[in-house]
């Protein structure tokens, strides 16, 4: 529990001098007592709650006495002096954040937690708001109570008016004292109902009736288990499979995607309307640090740079960042010949050949056996001969003309080892900074090498084009290559290394400590869960791919006016090898005839 106090919690709580003070302070203990209670009701452990208590210093001990008796539920207390200046309108109170700062950090370590802040001064209330947005001291988790003597008109204002008091958990005690009697009237602002964005008295704490509801909805109810038919503002570009857009004239006609499905379902069950913000470029879809946009629902890999700006949903995807290459060429090699076989085997065939002459030779010089035994078992042996032959010089014959391709990088080691320059759309800024800044040689080679290309495309048909590798989500790349680089016959010019650069966690941009995002990060587990998220990608790989084919078929239609399609002809480089072949035994024929022609002239003369 945090008391923040900003100004003499006497004057803050005062009623005429004629009624004891003594009173007054129970009065207001009570009224807290029943607010905090009302606040524990969900808490399952309310005494491993701590509390820390501000004060400005002017509050006297046996006011502060009776305010701590409140806290004595909680684990500990701690008690901070805040000294204001004497006209806060004048001054930005500096000392002001450096509490802030302090206060979060006890935030951070607490279990749990309740801010209550105690001031008659709106312009300390504003200042304090920003301070504790600014500050990311609150969270949708936190319980905040303000207690205040103000007008009614400056309570409307403040609670529909800074973030802090109008989406965040937040009520207003408001005291009010006429000559009759002293009431405290208790309100919160909720930004979504039926009848729109209101503030609502909840109830009121009077000294003879106590604590009464005057409406249905809880102290601190949820404020976004339902957005009734209000609209959102998103920023989204198209980034498929995750976001698409089809357009006419400049107009969008209708969007497709995984991440669109999910939001069209979140917005079907939070009951909301979904405009896009209109973006230019990446840098735009950051407006959510702005607030002016709710979220950007598009495909994100959670950064510690872009953690810096903005809160991440739950990760809905856990997505592998790899590259594409493309495909390694054959070049003629007439190695072709020879990598079949080892070292050991072409030895042991050059001694075959020089060792089997002689036995030939001296076997041919005989008369041939007569007897059927010997026969049958020649005839065999030949038999066996013949098949085991055929048999091998078709497995030699499928081996010569099946070429070895070049070795080709499948992980971030080799793609460093060849040197080759890695590039991204313009949105890789982000990637680069995160390699050039990594501990690690090989990502800060990576980084030296990075480029970034106007487009996706540009960037794959520069694969195609010099040693370059595009880097991107695994499932993006994909679709993009099946879309634009797909053959009629379903083959690609790319390949998509093995492993992956490294791994990512995805998620959507939230503007830090949204108090909505636990509502969308419920939807968004459910969806994940039921595999709802992993069909849609199936799906939408298995679209692109066809409207690959399609495409490239109409492509080559134009240009030869055909449609045909067969199988991958044997070209020069497939079949060099039994090519050399032939001309060698070519060569060794004519050199063999020559010789003999030679030597029968020299006989003749």
């Amino acid at each position: 529990m945090l008391l923040v106090i900003g100004k003499d919690m006497a004057n803050a709580l005062r009623i005429p001098a004629s009624e004891p003070s003594k009173e007054l302070l129970m009065r207001g203990k009570d009224v807290l007592g029943h607010l905090i209670r009302s606040t524990l009701l969900d808490l399952d452990e309310p005494n491993l709650c701590s509390a820390l208590v501000y004060t400005d210093g002017k509050t006297s001990p046996a006011a502060m006495k009776k305010f701590l008796e409140v806290t004595s539920i909680f684990r500990g207390t701690t008690v901070m002096e805040l000294e204001l200046p004497m006209h806060t309108k004048n001054t930005s109170l500096p000392n002001l954040s450096d509490i802030i700062r302090k206060g979060r950090k006890v935030r951070l370590s607490a279990w749990c937690l309740i801010v209550l802040v105690m001031s008659e001064d709106t312009y300390f209330l504003e200042w304090l708001a920003k301070a504790i947005e600014k500050g990311r001291f609150l969270l949708w988790t936190n319980r905040m109570v303000v207690l205040s003597r103000i007008q009614r008109t400056e309570l409307l204002r403040l609670l529909s008016g800074p973030w802090t008091y109008s989406m965040m958990s937040t009520v207003f005690v408001n005291h009010v004292y006429v000559v009759a009697f002293c009431r405290w009237s208790v309100y919160t602002h909720l930004p979504y109902t039926l009848e729109g964005s209101q503030t609502v008295h909840l109830a009121s704490w009077k000294p003879k009736r106590g604590l009464v509801k005057l409406s249905p909805f809880p102290v601190f109810g949820p404020k976004f288990n339902s957005f009734h038919g209000a609209t959102i503002n998103v920023t989204a570009l198209p980034f498929s499979p995750y976001w698409d857009e089809e357009t006419e004239d400049g107009v969008v006609k209708a969007r497709s995607g995984t991440d669109y499905y999910m939001l069209d379902s979140i917005a079907r069950s939070l009951n909301f309307e979904i405009y896009v913000i209109p973006t230019q470029n990446w840098e735009q879809v950051e407006k959510v640090v702005e607030r002016v946009s709710f979220l950007a629902p598009v495909f994100h890999i959670v950064l510690p740079r872009r953690a810096e700006k903005y809160d991440f949903s739950f990760t809905y995807e856990f997505s592998s960042f790899t590259f594409a290459m493309a495909k390694p060429g054959l070049k003629p090699q007439w190695q072709s010949l020879y990598y079949p076989l080892a070292n050991q085997v072409w030895a042991s065939i050059f001694a075959t050949v020089l060792f089997m002459p002689l036995p030939l030779y001296i076997n041919l010089q005989r008369n041939l056996p007569s007897r059927t035994s010997y026969r049958t078992a020649l005839g065999f042996w030949l038999v066996f001969a013949y098949i085991v032959g055929i048999a091998y010089r078709g497995n030699l014959t499928a081996s010569l003309t099946r070429p070895t391709y070049p070795p080709r990088a499948e992980n971030i080691f080799q793609l460093v080892q060849a040197d080759a320059s890695v590039g991204m759309p313009p949105y890789g800024a982000h990637f680069r900074q995160f390699y050039l800044e990594s501990e690690s040689p090989v990502f800060r080679k990576i980084g030296e090498n990075f480029v970034i290309v106007p487009t996706v495309k540009d960037g794959l048909q520069r694969c195609l084009q010099e040693n370059f590798a595009f880097m991107d989500s695994r499932r993006y790349v994909e679709l993009q290559i099946a879309r634009d680089f797909t053959q009629p016959d379903g083959s690609i010019d790319h390949y998509i290394a093995k492993d992956d650069a490294f791994p990512g966690l995805s998620a959507w941009p939230f503007p830090h400590d949204a108090p909505y995002k636990h509502a969308f990060d419920s939807k968004i587990m459910s969806i994940v869960e039921a595999g709802l998220y992993e069909k849609w990608s199936k799906d939408m790989l298995a679209e692109a791919r066809r409207q690959g084919r399609r495409l490239a078929s109409r492509n080559r239609e134009g240009t030869q006016g055909s449609s045909k399609t067969g199988g991958v002809a044997l070209t020069l480089t497939h079949m060099q090898g039994p090519l050399f072949l032939l001309l060698l035994g070519w060569a060794l024929v004519f050199i063999v005839f020559f010789i003999e022609l030679g030597i029968s002239r020299i006989q003749q003369s």
